[in-house]
């Protein structure tokens, strides 16, 4: 099958192939679809987050590398919005990078709120 990655913020024509794909396929694309969750405003965010979502235990390393770098809009909108629906022993996999960005947030986190959101996913993990 044919497919490509999204080339606009609103391209959901790719979206619609990619539905197609199969779940090995998918897991082979997810750095480049986690471009696309950069910002939740953007018309594509959710159904890449659809896509997504099946392949939990593929993400945490790639979710460790974005909680790890300088983009705090980025980690704003997983932290808010994605990993929230991640099952809880995927997060706890993501322990320690949370635990930084709550204990040890850049300027840049604590302006985006990132710090607040990874204290708050700590907490559900560890009710």
């Amino acid at each position: 099958m044919n497919y490509k990655l999204p080339e606009s913020k609103d391209d959901f024509a790719s979206i619609t192939v990619l539905q197609q794909l199969e779940f090995v396929q998918i897991t082979a694309l997810i750095p480049d679809l986690l471009i696309w969750m950069q910002d939740g405003n953007w018309p594509i965010y959710q159904s890449i987050k659809e896509l997504l979502l099946p392949q939990q235990e593929n993400l945490i390393e790639p979710l460790k590398e974005i909680l790890n770098s300088n983009d705090s809009s980025w980690k704003y909108f997983l932290l808010n919005d994605f990993i929230p629906f991640l099952r809880t022993e995927v997060i706890q996999k993501l322990i320690e990078e949370l635990s930084t960005l709550s204990n040890h947030p850049t300027f840049a986190d604590q302006n985006e709120e990132v710090d607040l959101l990874a204290k708050k996913i700590l907490e559900s993990v560890n009710e």
